[in-house]
C-alpha cells in the first residue's frame, strides 16, 4: 500500500491550483493523496490515488472556521497520513498536535505571508487586524516546534519569516498546465483589444483601476472590451465595482463571491489580447511574483503592470509587458506604446513558466 499524503487548506477549494495541480498530480503516481479544503465550484475529476474531501460549506466566519478545523482533526485520525502538507495557518496547530502523538512528516506550505496580508491588504481594519495578525504569527511560531520542512512560494519569505531558519525549499507559483496549452496570437490590432483581468478582485489589486483604464481606452478605441474573471470576498468593494460597470456593455463580468475554478481562467486567456495587472503599492505583494505573470507568458499574452523590479526581471527579458502607472495613465500615449511594442521578442523558453514536477518530487520532506 502506498504511503498516504494529506494536503489541507482552509479557504482554498480542494482542487486549488497549487495544492491539486502542482502537488497532488505530482505525487499521485507514487502516493495515495487526500485533498482537504473548501468545496469546489466545478465537478471534481476522478484521478487514481487522489481523494477529494471537501467541506460542505465555505468557512468564511469564525464559527465555520472552527468547525472546519475540528473536522480536519477528525479526518487526520481517520486517514492517519504519513505526510501532512498544511497550507493554512488555521490548521497548523491541529496538525502539529496530531504529529506529536503519531509519527509523520509535517510540511508547512507557505503560499503567502499571512501576517502581512492581514496588516496591509485592507480586508481588516483597526485593532482587529493587529489581533488577527498576531494570532497567525503566534500559531506559526508554536507550530515551528514540530514542522519538519517549509515549502515557500516566494524567495522573500526566507527573510521575512525567521522561524523557517534553514529548513525550507523554494517552490514558486509557476504555471503547471494540465494539458497542452494553446499559445495566444501576437497583438496585431490595438484598436479592438480584448482586455482581461484575472484572479482576485480586490482594492489592493486595483480592479477599479482596470475598469477605469478600459473605459479610457474604449473612448478612443470603441471596439475595446474587458473581461473581468475572478472572485471577490469584499461585499462593499464588489458593490462599488458593479456600480462602476453598470452602463458599460463592453465590460464582461464573471465575478463570484466564491473561488473561481482555475481552469475557467486558463480557458479565457487564449481569447484575450492584453492582460491588466493594476496592483497598488503594497508591502504584502511587492516582493512576490504573481502566478498570473507565468500564466500570461505561457500563452504569449502581453500584459500591463506597475513598476516592480522583481516582476520586471521576469517579464522584460522577453518584452512580455509594459510598465504603466495605472493611477495616472494617458490612454492615447499608452495605445501608441502598445502599437509600437514588439511583444515576446525574443521567445521565452518553457522553463520560464513551467513548474518542474520532477524537481518537486525530489525535494526532501524532513
Amino acid at each position: 500500500m502506498p504511503c498516504k499524503v494529506l494536503i489541507a487548506s482552509l479557504l482554498k477549494p480542494v482542487d486549488d491550483v497549487r495544492g491539486f495541480e502542482r502537488f497532488a498530480l505530482s505525487l499521485a503516481p507514487d502516493f495515495e493523496v487526500f485533498m482537504v479544503g473548501a468545496p469546489s465550484l466545478s465537478s471534481l475529476p476522478k484521478i487514481p490515488n487522489i481523494h477529494f474531501l471537501p467541506y460542505d460549506f465555505f468557512p468564511r466566519r469564525l464559527k465555520q472556521r472552527f468547525i472546519a478545523c475540528i473536522r480536519f482533526f477528525k479526518q487526520l485520525r481517520q486517514i492517519q497520513p504519513d505526510t501532512l502538507i498544511i497550507q493554512s495557518p488555521d490548521l497548523l496547530l491541529f496538525a502539529a498536535a496530531y504529529a506529536i502523538f503519531r509519527p509523520c512528516r509535517l510540511i508547512y506550505d507557505i503560499r503567502e505571508n499571512y501576517m502581512l496580508n492581514m496588516l496591509y491588504q485592507g480586508y481588516y481594519c483597526g485593532i482587529s487586524k493587529h489581533i488577527l495578525a498576531g494570532a497567525v504569527r503566534t500559531a506559526e511560531l508554536i507550530g515551528s516546534l514540530r514542522v519538519n520542512r517549509y515549502w515557500l512560494a516566494e524567495a522573500s519569505y526566507a527573510e521575512e519569516l525567521p522561524f523557517v531558519k534553514d529548513k525550507f525549499d523554494l517552490i514558486p507559483n509557476k504555471f503547471a498546465p494540465l494539458q497542452a496549452i494553446k499559445i495566444g496570437k501576437p497583438l496585431s490590432d490595438s484598436s479592438k483589444m480584448r482586455l482581461i483581468y484575472t484572479g482576485t478582485v480586490s482594492r489592493a489589486y486595483g480592479t477599479h483601476l482596470a475598469i477605469d483604464l478600459a473605459k479610457k481606452l474604449h473612448q478612443i478605441a470603441p471596439q475595446t472590451s474587458l473581461l473581468v474573471i475572478g472572485s471577490c470576498t469584499d461585499a462593499d468593494y464588489l458593490q462599488e465595482l458593479e456600480q462602476l460597470i453598470a452602463d458599460c456593455s463592453f465590460i464582461l463580468w464573471q465575478v463570484s463571491t466564491q473561488p473561481v475554478n482555475h481552469q475557467l481562467i486558463i480557458n479565457a486567456l487564449p481569447d484575450a489580447d492584453l492582460a491588466l495587472m493594476p496592483y497598488l503599492p503594497n508591502r504584502s505583494t511587492e516582493r512576490c511574483v504573481p502566478t498570473k505573470i507565468y500564466e500570461y507568458m505561457a500563452f504569449r499574452l502581453p500584459f500591463l503592470m506597475p513598476a516592480n523590479p522583481l516582476w520586471e526581471s521576469v517579464a522584460h527579458p522577453y518584452n512580455a509587458a509594459l510598465v504603466v502607472d495605472f493611477q495616472q495613465v494617458d490612454a492615447e500615449i499608452l495605445l501608441q506604446r502598445i502599437q509600437q511594442t514588439s511583444f515576446y521578442s525574443p521567445e521565452p523558453p518553457d522553463d520560464v513558466w513551467q513548474f518542474n514536477r520532477e524537481q518537486f518530487k525530489a525535494l526532501p520532506a524532513s
